[in-house]
């Protein structure tokens, strides 16, 4: 087995790691009920209030999406990239991982599908394969 192959191998399965960890972080926020999601959001609701956010617990809340969805999208980026996937089913997994995410919502007590959460899943995913994208294109330029 040559170099690059064993090369390729190895950020292949590093990827599924990092993404099996991505999903199973959501899956574990996701299952959590509403008191101990609001557990770990009142501090930094608190902590933000204090230094000029103004605006509602649920609205912090739900912009959270935004990072959590921005790692998920890092992780998928990183797994379709070294699989040579095109941007767009990476994109498309990521939305399909927020939609999946809100509708498993719809079966837990105290919890609830927000479409406005999705759009911010979606705009995570976005920023994450966009930054993926534009290190990827420095890097082929620098090469040349």
């Amino acid at each position: 087995m040559n170099e690059n192959h064993k090369n390729s191998s190895s950020l292949k399965a590093v990827s599924a790691v990092v993404l099996g960890a991505a999903v199973l972080a959501i899956l574990f926020l996701t299952l959590q009920s509403h008191s101990q999601t609001t557990g770990l959001s009142h501090p930094v609701y608190l902590w933000f209030r204090e230094h000029g956010f103004i605006g509602t617990e649920h609205e912090l809340r739900s912009r959270a999406h935004i990072p959590e969805y921005f790692f998920l999208g890092l992780a998928l980026s990183f797994y379709g990239l070294v699989r040579s996937f095109r941007p767009r089913w990476i994109l498309l997994a990521g939305a399909l991982c927020g939609l999946a995410d809100e509708t498993l919502k719809i079966f837990l007590p105290t919890r609830e599908f927000d479409f406005g959460d999705w759009i911010m899943d979606v705009i995570g995913i976005v920023l994450a394969l966009s930054l993926c994208l534009v290190i990827k294109a420095a890097q082929r330029r620098s090469r040349s």
